[in-house]
């Protein structure tokens, strides 16, 4: 329950544990289905795969359920599109054009 965010000292109130790559870091992430939705810029994306991808080794070492909904463009020449992607865990991509959605 609650969720990670670039400022926790405004967002814990509403339920923010902090910052992700610390919590990462931290094992906070052993179990569960999680949503990440990373700023789209290249070395975040790709330390957040880093991230998820180091917890989903830890989860099946000591066979727990653990699964990430990860949302990031398809940028497909990005290294974090490669290592979502690339993963042994992943077990689904759906890609939404462009033009079919907005934020």
């Amino acid at each position: 329950k609650g969720f990670c965010s670039a400022f926790p000292d405004v967002d814990a109130p509403f339920g923010s544990r902090g910052d992700f790559f610390k919590a990462a870091k931290r094992k906070t992430f052993r179990r569960g289905a999680i949503q990440v939705n990373p700023p789209f810029v290249g070395g975040v994306m790709t330390r957040a795969a880093e991230a998820i991808e180091n917890a989903l080794v830890d989860a099946d070492t000591h066979d727990a359920p653990l699964s990430f909904v990860v949302f990031v463009p398809g940028w497909t020449d990005e290294k974090a599109w490669n290592a979502l992607t690339g993963s042994r865990f992943l077990k689904n991509t759906f890609v939404v054009a462009a033009a079919d959605h907005g934020y």
